[in-house]
């Protein structure tokens, strides 16, 4: 369902910038904007595949991936674009984790 939203948002964000209408506002999208991925849950069953997506996508070693998993919700990577947030977020549930993209406060 995430994913269906984040494909969304991205289309809202592509038709923004080719200066077509998307709804009542005709603002240009903040191309400044940057985004957090943080997970929220995770199935306790899933917790080895999910220490290994995580050290994957962040380079953290088992002890600091293992704490991150532990102290829910974590945020796992800040000052992304969209589209990247969005790439690292599905990663991520493909191993079990549910995550939250957030944009990032300025």
């Amino acid at each position: 369902m995430l994913h269906r939203l984040l494909v969304a948002i991205l289309s809202l964000c592509i038709l923004a910038s080719c200066g077509q209408e998307t709804g009542p506002s005709t603002e240009p999208a903040d191309s400044s904007a940057t985004y957090s991925v943080v997970i929220t849950s995770l199935d306790p069953e899933s917790m080895i595949p999910a220490i290994k997506a995580v050290r994957e996508e962040t380079g953290l070693g088992l002890a600091a991936a293992n704490d991150l998993l532990e102290s829910l919700p974590s945020t796992v990577e800040e000052g992304l674009t969209l589209a990247e947030a969005a790439a690292l977020a599905e990663r991520l549930e493909e191993s079990g984790m549910k995550v939250e993209t957030r944009e990032s406060q300025r």
